[in-house]
């Protein structure tokens, strides 16, 4: 029979069946939407390691549809491999269902696509458990992170270059905190340092690098947390015995504070030492410049003071003639005329000082140039310093007398410059002395045999020890710069040296000095000029005698005059030239002085000698280069006389040149 209420219960229990199984459906299509909608790749699998589901991710990254992949074993669609090792990795879905533990691959892995290409990824098994914890399969989720691990090599190989770099500045860099603590240490830092980063990484800065209990005073950094900015100083670091130049630049956090001090310490020490070198140099130059202008002047004052000379002398001589001898006249002439003779030597020994002459090497008594030298000395120096001298007869040397004069004027000039203000004693003494295979003074081994001492003592200040190696080095001076130029005692070696001697030096400090030149010496008296009267060479001949200077062409004649010569005499080149045009062979000898306004005096003779080829020719000059020039390079001149003319040179070269005789 029809029971109502059975009838409604199954009728009720089928629709909730079907609920059940709609929501299940619904349920199903949600889960499948879901897992493939996420961005991972997954595989999922059944206990026996079949793959059950694959999403469109995973079939993307493994190359492998899911139609393909499904029912096939997980190890044959899924391979990894260590990249390190490039050796398979054993299949993650077999570990998850032995242990049933949730696992994640080791970095550095690689999954084998299809294709077999190799595709860098991070993954994680976990297994699927029914209720009452039953595993019935797994589950793979992975991603691809070959832009990831691209990023991260790139961050890494950064870092290296950033390490390499900081440990391979030039200079100490140091990375600190803002409370001077230690972070970074490059190696130059360490090095010079003597310090490993690890001991110095905490420790604070002014600790290390000054060995000082707090910061410095005129800290670099400290200015550069105050102003948030790049600051620079110059420090000195005494454990390095040197100067460096500090630079501290801040880094600065997001909120503008300050979070790291990056503080570079630049070695300056050489570069200052080459900054003082050239410093040096310089002035070196100006003052080698300034030699260089002092003998330009002293050419020009010579060719204008022998002018001067010559008319001195000249006219003096002219006069001697005349005078009545044993008069106070002439003993006040022949004065003069030493006077004219000893400016004359001045002269001389100015030109050779700024080298515009070569020097006239013969043997030479050392004993009057030092009287003379003395001489000058007793007339410009303090009354409270005594001059005295011991001198041997026969001190004879072979050298310029003008070298020998400045050797004296410098060691003089120097000893009297040490007792200024206290007075004292100078004592110039010379005697002979033998020496044998033995170094005497600055780095000279005399030869064997007998010297020349030219001893000069002073009761002076004398000389530290600590510069008495170096005195003789060109520019060094122990005095100001408007006091002298630090090339006197360098000059002083100099010739010395080259005469083949040696300088030496005994001094004590607030006693004196002596300075002792050793001189090769030569026995015998030295052959005097001959003062006796003698007749001077005459003739007759026809002299042309042009000179720009009006004293100078009167006084020429004169004394050409006197010795029988017909003389006309102009004072204008370009006057004589056209003389000589008109009247080639009224003269017998053409003398003329070289600087000449309108013509110089080469210029001239070389016209002379175009009109004439054969007219002896002496060129007469106070100083002049070109005359050197003329006379190495060309024939056109028979004679070169020097101003200031002297009777008896004067006579004795024209008559040489008049003869045939070439003079220099």
């Amino acid at each position: 029979p029809y029971n109502r209420k059975e009838f409604i219960a199954r009728i009720n229990s089928l629709l909730r069946v079907k609920r059940i199984e709609k929501q299940l459906r619904l349920q199903q299509q949600w889960m499948h939407v879901t897992l493939t909608s996420i961005g991972d790749g997954l595989i999922a699998t059944d206990e026996h390691e079949q793959i059950v589901f694959m999403n469109p991710v995973a079939e993307d990254l493994t190359g492998w549809s899911t139609r393909e992949a499904m029912g096939k074993p997980f190890s044959s669609v899924f391979q990894v491999v260590d990249d390190a090792t490039r050796q398979p990795i054993e299949s993650p879905i077999s570990n998850v269902l032995k242990t049933g533990r949730i696992i994640e691959l080791k970095d550095n892995v690689s999954l084998v696509r299809k294709n077999q290409e190799k595709l860098a990824i991070a993954d994680s098994v976990a297994p699927i458990r029914q209720a009452g914890d039953e595993i019935i399969g797994g589950v793979l989720v992975f991603r691809d992170i070959t832009e990831k691990k691209e990023a991260q090599q790139k961050l890494e190989q950064a870092l290296q270059d950033w390490e390499s770099l900081f440990m391979a500045i030039g200079q100490m860099t140091m990375i600190l905190t803002p409370d001077f603590k230690i972070d970074r240490v490059n190696q130059l830092a360490q090095e010079r340092l003597g310090v490993e980063e690890s001991a110095m990484a905490g420790r604070y800065c002014y600790e290390v690098l000054h060995g000082l209990p707090g910061p410095c005073r005129e800290c670099i950094m400290m200015k550069a947390l105050e102003s948030k900015h790049q600051e620079s100083g110059q420090v000195k670091y005494e454990r390095f015995d040197g100067d460096f130049l500090v630079t501290c630049t801040p880094v600065l956090n997001s909120e503008g504070e300050v979070d790291r001090i990056i503080h570079i310490a630049t070695d300056v020490t050489q570069i200052k030492k080459v900054e003082e070198e050239r410093s040096e140099l310089e002035q070196h130059l100006r003052q080698a410049q300034k030699l260089e202008a002092i003998g330009t002047l002293a050419g020009g004052i010579a060719h204008d003071f022998n002018n001067i000379l010559s008319s001195i002398i000249g006219f003096t001589e002219l006069s001697l003639e005349d005078v009545k001898a044993g008069t106070m006249l002439e003993d006040n002439l022949r004065e003069v005329h030493n006077a004219g003779k000893r400016a004359k030597d001045l002269v001389k020994q100015i030109l050779t000082f700024a080298r515009q002459t070569k020097e006239q090497i013969h043997e030479v008594a050392i004993g009057p140039i030092v009287n003379e030298v003395l001489r000058f000395l007793r007339s410009s120096v303090p009354a409270n310093i005594d001059i005295t001298s011991n001198l041997d007869a026969d001190a004879n040397v072979l050298a310029d007398p003008t070298r020998i004069h400045q050797i004296l004027m410098n060691l003089c000039t120097n000893a009297v410059q040490a007792m200024e203000e206290s007075g004292g004693r100078l004592i110039v003494e010379t005697k002979t002395r033998t020496f044998r295979r033995q170094s005497v003074g600055v780095s000279t081994e005399l030869m064997d045999g007998e010297y020349i001492e030219l001893a000069v003592s002073d009761t002076g200040s004398g000389i530290d020890p600590d510069i008495q190696e170096i005195i003789f080095e060109p520019y060094f001076s122990t005095k100001t710069a408007t006091e002298g130029t630090g090339l006197g005692l360098s000059t002083v070696h100099g010739i010395v040296r080259d005469c083949g001697g040696s300088i030496a030096l005994e001094s004590t400090k607030g006693e004196g000095s002596r300075f002792m030149v050793y001189l090769p010496a030569l026995h015998g008296a030295v052959n005097k000029e001959e003062t006796e009267s003698r007749p001077l060479a005459r003739g007759s001949e026809r002299i042309l005698f042009i000179d720009d200077e009006l004293a100078i062409t009167k006084m020429a004649v004169k004394l050409l005059q006197m010795n029988g010569y017909q003389v006309t005499a102009l004072t204008s080149s370009m006057e004589a030239l056209r003389l000589f045009e008109s009247q080639p062979d009224l003269f017998d000898l053409v003398i003329t002085d070289m600087n000449m306004p309108g013509m110089d005096g080469d210029q001239l003779v070389e016209k002379v000698k175009q009109i004439r080829p054969g007219i002896p020719v002496i060129l007469c000059t106070g100083y002049s280069k070109k005359i050197t020039e003329k006379k190495i390079n060309g024939d056109n001149m028979d004679a070169v006389c020097l101003k200031p003319l002297s009777h008896k040179d004067l006579a004795l070269t024209v008559r040489r040149v008049l003869d045939g005789n070439s003079v220099d």
